[in-house]
């Protein structure tokens, strides 16, 4: 059996991971998000060769068309914020927190 794909997904989500903790940046959090919805669909490609079953494959197409539309919402909230505030660090968009409490 290859587990290889496994490995390379686990370290894939990992680094991602860890890239979505480090920065202050929205859209290099965002491409983290997408990095990691993407080792997923690696690992379940993978399981699913492993168990010669098709079904895995079905819930691949879904979920690319979930991570699509997470993406353009997400985009599409980042340049709004963008246009608003000017600044797309997460340092500095903190105060909206303490705002509306």
């Amino acid at each position: 059996m290859s587990y290889e794909y496994l490995i390379l997904s686990f370290i894939l989500f990992s680094l991602s991971l860890l890239l979505f903790f480090r920065v202050k940046n929205l859209i290099m959090m965002l491409i983290s998000i997408e990095l990691i919805l993407n080792a997923l669909n690696i690992a379940i490609a993978n399981i699913g060769f492993i168990k010669e079953s098709s079904l895995s494959y079905i819930f691949i197409i879904f979920m690319f068309a979930i991570i699509a539309a997470e993406s353009a919402i997400g985009l599409a909230i980042i340049i709004l914020v963008s246009k608003n505030l000017k600044t797309i660090d997460i340092d500095l968009l903190s105060f909206i927190k303490d705002k509306y409490k």
